[in-house]
């Protein structure tokens, strides 16, 4: 009788447990994982004169969902939606410590709206651009850029599944060398 009791136990929690669902939205690459050279100032042609524009930046960013559901069959794939996303540059002191560039709590936020089919096999992505300098950003914190200043870059993703409706996030990071590069 125990027996009979302890199989009837276990194939249930067995199904259940070869059920259980494998997701995860990640980041690839942030730039073609290359850092950023990023000329915060460029001088443009105005008339007889020049006037100088501050430049934003954007860069690719390439996504993959890996989501295997529960094993059943659906109607609609799985698909991850990205919603928003924040930035927060950091610097490292001599001694590698990471310190907050900017004031205390000031992030860089956007709205996208980004659709990731899923892939058990994990092979198949989708690019999207993000702006990395917004001009607002980029005249309160480098608009009297002297010498140029490398930072990193901390990329937050938010969004869902679409068919379960469960939050996703996913983080990167770049290396970006500002600087005001003036033409010869």
């Amino acid at each position: 009788m125990k027996k009979a009791f302890l199989l009837l136990f276990l194939i249930p929690a067995f199904f259940f447990i070869s059920c259980k669902k494998i997701g995860s939205l990640s980041v690839v690459s942030v730039n073609n994982n290359e850092p950023l050279i990023a000329d915060v100032i460029k001088l443009v042609p105005a008339g007889e004169d020049t006037e100088e524009v501050i430049v934003e930046y954007t860069v690719p960013v390439e996504f993959v969902y890996t989501y295997a559901g529960y094993g059943l069959p659906t109607v609609n794939p799985y698909t991850a939606q990205i919603t928003e996303y924040k930035i927060e540059y950091f610097q490292y002191d001599e001694k590698g410590k990471k310190i907050k560039f900017g004031e205390t709590g000031e992030v860089i936020k956007g709205e996208c709206q980004v659709e990731i089919p899923a892939d058990v096999e994990g092979k198949k992505t989708v690019v999207a651009e993000f702006k990395v300098n917004p001009a607002w950003w980029t005249d309160k914190y480098l608009g009297d850029l002297i010498e140029g200043v490398q930072l990193v870059a901390y990329f937050t993703f938010k969004g869902k599944e679409k068919l379960t409706g469960e939050e996703l996030t996913c983080e990167a990071k770049l290396v970006v060398n500002f600087a005001d590069y003036r033409p010869d």
